[in-house]
């Protein structure tokens, strides 16, 4: 069987990339069309990648590579084209990625990898980390921001508190795990020096005992360590193991390469793959449409005539606030300050006199 060759292929620690036409899909979101795959090959498949710590680097392009072209109901996509790599792979070029390129004559696409630089962004958001909960101080830190004194409203309290708090965590967290890994460094260093010793001295009950203590420390940081990436990368418990430190990293820089942009085509099919390239054209967009926008809801306004907004907002303004304007006075005043009302209300206007 395929699967079984493969797997006595895979032998070592060394660095494996699969790529061609699997002939199989890993669920059934990767099939448009067609019958429903086969149960058992689908499950095979799954525990091949499984068992040996694979993963699908396809993450980009298009969604599906394969077509049978053909026509009405009987038309089926399907994902089975893809390259699969190991976490040494990774090792060697951390930031691969492959794609499903554009289909042409073929009723497959072609998929190409290669490894961009991709800088890690700096507004990441917060995330609540299980591996916290079982550190003794957490509580203690909790406890001491929301007890910060602040004046407010209730429901604004709350939220202050929580922003605040959330600020504490990430500090906090920076403080106590932020190093973890200098710290696993210098636990294993320490362990090493300590063997070496043990080699010269192996009856010393000082040095068994140190051997011992910083085991455990090692061991402790670890289970963070583990715990930590194994949240992020969003993966069951099933996988336990030394390595799999390593494969949680691995999903996670796959997920986030979900949520980021490699490149944009302009509209005169000039593609942009530098990420200050990108920042700079979508800004640019972003600031054009902007402008256009306020330049139709001006337009609208003359359009519209003062007046025609203006009966048309008190209209709405009665119906939101149940009450009447027959004083004079009030109904001159409240002119003069929706006059002066933003242009959104003038856009509703619209809408109510449409």
């Amino acid at each position: 069987m395929l699967w079984d060759e493969l797997n006595r292929i895979n032998v070592g620690n060394l660095a494996w990339a699969i790529a061609g036409d699997f002939n199989v899909v890993t669920a059934l979101s990767e099939r448009k069309g067609g019958g429903l795959p086969c149960r058992v090959a689908v499950n095979e498949f799954v525990k091949f990648i499984n068992d040996n710590a694979l993963l699908d680097s396809t993450t980009l392009g298009y969604e599906f590579s394969y077509c049978n072209k053909r026509l009405g109901a009987a038309r089926m996509l399907q994902k089975i084209d893809r390259i699969l790599v190991n976490q040494e792979w990774l090792q060697v070029l951390p930031n691969w990625s492959s794609k499903i390129l554009k289909r042409k004559f073929s009723d497959h696409s072609p998929v190409v990898g290669w490894s961009p630089f991709i800088p890690k962004p700096h507004n990441i958001p917060f995330r609540f980390m299980k591996m916290w909960l079982d550190h003794a101080n957490l509580k203690q830190v909790v406890t001491e921001s929301w007890n910060e004194p602040l004046v407010d409203v209730p429901i604004r309290k709350v939220m202050k508190n929580l922003k605040r708090l959330k600020a504490t965590l990430k500090e906090w967290s920076w403080k106590v795990f932020g190093s973890l890994q200098c710290r696993i460094h210098e636990l294993d260093n320490d362990l090493g020096t300590i063997l070496t010793d043990l080699e010269e001295d192996p009856l010393n009950p000082i040095l068994q005992q140190q051997e011992s203590m910083k085991e455990v420390e090692l061991m402790a940081a670890k289970d963070l360590e583990t715990s930590m990436k194994r949240q992020k990368a969003r993966v069951s418990d099933d996988f336990e193991g030394e390595r799999n430190s390593a494969y949680f990293h691995a999903v996670t820089k796959f997920r986030l390469k979900k949520s980021q942009i490699f490149e944009v085509t302009k509209l005169d099919g000039t593609v942009l793959r530098q990420q200050q390239e990108i920042k700079n054209y979508l800004v640019e967009a972003y600031e054009q449409n902007m402008m256009e926008a306020s330049k139709t809801k001006s337009s609208l306004v003359q359009d519209l005539g003062v007046a025609a907004v203006i009966n048309t907002l008190i209209k709405i303004w009665k119906v939101r606030n149940k009450c009447t304007f027959e004083d004079a006075n009030v109904r001159i005043h409240l002119m003069k300050k929706l006059i002066l009302s933003s242009i959104g209300l003038a856009v509703q206007a619209r809408q109510h006199i449409a």
